[in-house]
């Protein structure tokens, strides 16, 4: 097992004292933590498990905590891979928690994300070296490592740095330095204020959902509740099951709201309905539905009204035997 430390640090007039609000810190370093196993399963798979473990240093004018990583590796495949595996040292240099890959020319994960700015790269290509090229859409490119690259491109490892720096948003914390305890201040990782709106916008990319399936179909729907503004989604069901369905046809809509078409309590409607499942980047299934057409209009089913008429006594008396 190999264990490395760095240090995770906020700044900014809400930690003069040395205290923070855990409403700030708490998310902070639980997304912290959850980079940290998020890069060594893009990096070592499942050959090495990554333990977190944090100390807190109350200090005046900034509130400073030390932030333990240790690697394990299952002994089978630290034997037959050997240096392919990354320990501690190369996860925390790898995401950029330690400067010291900048004293080699390089460039870690967190340093690469301000330097994109919120740019996207159009493409990467790997060079003979194993480095890859970043070419972004102005024409510049950054050259990182193969896997600096592999964090860039997974969305679980972005939507851990959108946590991670989530306490920026609150005034009075200007920045989150990250370093090696003892290191010179040059050699640190800062995220400041200003480098929010980019690393959000960057991370965006893992809200973007991943279509599996589309399936379209015509049905007639009882409606459950119909909207004509806002967001036009409507409640329906088909008997056994009830969906929430956004309205697309606008003419249908127009033609309601003129009078052209009469819809009342009790109408249903036969409609086409467009169905998309797709996956979210933490792996759950989400389905989006959609009235693509409405066909006709089926007014409220009439009472058949009958009239009761109580039935006239015989004037004969019965017989008796």
């Amino acid at each position: 097992m190999s264990a490395e430390t760095f240090t995770f640090k906020f700044d900014g007039e809400a930690v003069q004292d040395g205290s923070i609000d855990i409403r700030d810190f708490a998310p902070a370093a639980l997304a912290v933590g959850h980079l940290i196993e998020e890069a060594n399963r893009v990096l070592n798979g499942e050959s090495a498990d990554a333990a977190v473990r944090l100390k807190a240093d109350f200090r005046t004018g900034s509130f400073e905590s030390f932030v333990q990583v240790s690697v394990s590796f299952l002994a089978q495949t630290r034997a037959l891979l050997g240096g392919e595996l990354k320990d501690a040292k190369d996860l925390i240099e790898t995401l950029g928690f330690w400067g010291d890959v900048a004293k080699r020319g390089g460039i870690g994960f967190l340093a690469l994300l301000k330097r994109l700015g919120g740019r996207r790269p159009r493409r990467g290509t790997v060079l003979s070296d194993g480095r890859v090229s970043l070419e972004l859409p102005d024409g510049d490119r950054i050259e990182v490592s193969r896997d600096v690259a592999n964090l860039y491109n997974d969305l679980r490892v972005l939507s851990a740095v959108k946590d991670m720096v989530r306490p920026l948003e609150r005034s009075g914390i200007s920045e989150i330095t990250f370093l090696k305890p003892g290191a010179d201040q040059q050699f640190s990782t800062k995220i400041e204020k200003e480098d929010l709106p980019a690393m959000l916008s960057l991370s965006e990319q893992g809200d973007e959902l991943e279509p599996l399936h589309t399936s379209e179909y015509e049905r007639v729907f009882g409606v459950l509740s119909p909207s004509f503004t806002g967001d036009y989604v409507w409640r329906l069901t088909d008997g056994d099951n009830r969906i929430s369905a956004a309205m697309k046809d606008a003419n249908f809509v127009r033609k309601v709201e003129s009078g052209d078409i009469a819809f009342s309590a009790g109408s249903l409607i036969q409609a086409k309905v467009e169905s998309v499942t797709s996956r979210t980047p933490t792996g759950k299934l989400s389905t989006r539905t959609e009235i693509k057409h409405v066909s006709r209009v089926i007014p409220p089913a009439r009472q058949i009204l009958l009239r009761f008429e109580a039935q006239e006594e015989s004037s004969s008396s019965p017989t008796p035997e």
